[in-house]
């Protein structure tokens, strides 16, 4: 009897056994696929997606930028222009994708491709590499490479805007890493000082300082200021908070008014004409920084507001988005922090008389075997202030150019205009200057420019002016 319990129990247990087998044969034959594919320890999705042919990408004339290159069965991405590094990012196998290869990595990579017959024929059946789509962006490689090249070792920002279409021109952010040895270096690079993964166009907050008289001098247009009436000890510094704000450069004479205290970037008076009108005269033009959208997939911010006329004078009483809390922010010496792009954007709409356009990247994309088409474009724009407000806000520019602490930025036969700033963010001293060249009618280009750990006023003006200078030159050569 007991010989015939333990085969009874024996043959149980193989019931039992053989079951379990059949169950998880079922899981894995039916629903589980996906899961081990997706798993991460998965070699076979490591070998795969080492296998993608990802996209090439190109600058707004069609040179070559990024290319996948297969050798001996292993796909490499080379990067061909060191001066591109900071604004086109990385791919690692390792380490994912930053800046536009990740931003635009579904096309780069082929996985918003519709699955065909033919697909399925020649890749899954024939186990052929995935293909992306190449990409053409909005960046100039020659501009680009001027103003690296002007940058030398320096740190900092710069960002070229064109109007009105709103394309990003150039993106340099400075120090920066190169993406064809990131594998070897991550463990340095993501543990550097230098910070060279932050991209300080887009992510750097910084303390404007009397670069945001900018901001006010539009505010003061607006409400219509007196800018020729004359202040005393108006180039004299003023104490905000623990800093004291000094003129960007020094002007020829004591007192000023608002508009020559705006060409040498002097503090004083605007800090006068702000306490004389109260805050809620500056908070809806500071609002609008709140509305910047970023650079994201495909470049646009959603639901944008549409405008195509002028607006009306902004001195309405601010939102609670709006707000500024004391003199300090005011001043650029507070709370309020702004990025290089922010600023960009903001010049921008002076020159579109008042209207900002949204920033993109993309300008076309070019699936595998197949012809080049235009990516869609958003031509709406962020309302910012009237017409009449930009045109005085662009002789003030002008104005720092011909005569005040931006002259640097001059260049024969340009219309440009700009502006310098003194920031101070810890005990680091910040170098702003924010400009545009008009080649026609609501047609142009923006730049902002950021030095850190620099109070060389002549030098940020100088980047800036060869930036639009260079600007313009590639956009007339390529018409």
């Amino acid at each position: 009897m007991s010989f015939e319990r333990e085969i009874q129990r024996l043959l149980l247990g193989y019931i039992v056994f053989f079951g379990l087998i059949v169950l998880f044969a079922a899981y894995y034959a039916i629903i589980g696929p996906e899961t081990l594919l997706e798993r991460e320890d998965n070699v076979r999705r490591l070998q795969a997606e080492a296998a993608i042919l990802r996209g090439a990408i190109l600058d707004r004339s069609g040179s070559l930028l990024v290319e996948s290159v297969e050798e001996n069965g292993v796909v490499q991405r080379r990067y061909l222009h060191t001066a591109m590094n900071s604004a086109l990012g990385y791919y690692s196998l390792f380490y994912g994708s930053g800046g536009a290869e990740a931003a635009f990595n579904t096309l780069l990579r082929g996985a918003d491709l519709p699955q065909t017959l033919t697909t399925y024929l020649t890749r899954d059946l024939l186990h052929l590499p995935q293909r992306g789509s190449d990409i053409r962006l909005s960046f100039d490689l020659e501009v680009q490479r001027a103003i690296v090249e002007a940058m030398g070792e320096r740190s900092g920002a710069v960002v070229v805007i064109a109007v009105p279409t709103g394309d990003v021109i150039a993106l340099v952010s400075l120090p920066t890493f190169n993406p064809n040895l990131l594998d070897e270096n991550w463990p340095e690079l993501s543990q550097s000082p230098e910070q060279p993964f932050f991209n300080r166009v887009l992510q750097g907050d910084y303390q404007p300082g009397n670069a945001i008289q900018t901001v006010l001098a539009a505010a003061a247009a607006a409400n219509r200021a007196d800018f020729i009436s004359v202040y005393d000890q108006a180039s004299a510094p003023i104490l905000v908070g623990e800093v004291s704000l000094n003129c960007a450069q020094r002007p020829p004479q004591a007192n000023l008014s608002l508009q020559q205290a705006y060409a040498y970037s002097c503090p004083a008076p605007f800090s006068a004409w702000v306490e004389d009108v109260g805050l809620n005269a500056v908070q809806p033009l500071l609002g609008f920084f709140n509305r910047v959208p970023t650079l994201t997939l495909p470049g646009y911010a959603p639901e944008p507001q549409v405008n195509t006329q002028a607006t009306p004078a902004l001195t309405s009483t601010p939102g609670s988005d709006d707000a500024i809390l004391n003199l300090e922010d005011a001043l650029g010496q507070g709370d309020v922090t702004l990025t290089p792009f922010e600023m960009a954007v903001f010049a921008a709409a002076m020159v579109n008389d008042g209207n900002a356009p949204l920033p993109g990247t993309l300008l076309a994309v070019r699936p595998p075997d197949q012809e080049w088409h235009d990516a869609v474009t958003n031509e709406s724009v962020i309302p910012v202030t009237s017409r009449e407000t930009s045109l005085q806000v662009r002789n003030l520019m002008r104005g720092a150019v011909l005569d005040g602490s931006a002259s640097a930025a001059a260049h024969d036969d340009l219309d440009i205009g700009g502006h310098t700033g003194l920031a101070y963010s810890g005990d680091r001293t910040l170098t702003w200057f924010v400009g545009f060249v008009q080649t026609g009618e609501r047609a142009g280009f923006s730049v902002t420019v950021v030095l850190e750990n620099s109070a060389d006023v002549n030098l940020a003006a100088e980047i800036g002016g060869l930036a639009l200078a260079q600007s313009v030159q590639e956009a007339t050569e390529a018409d």
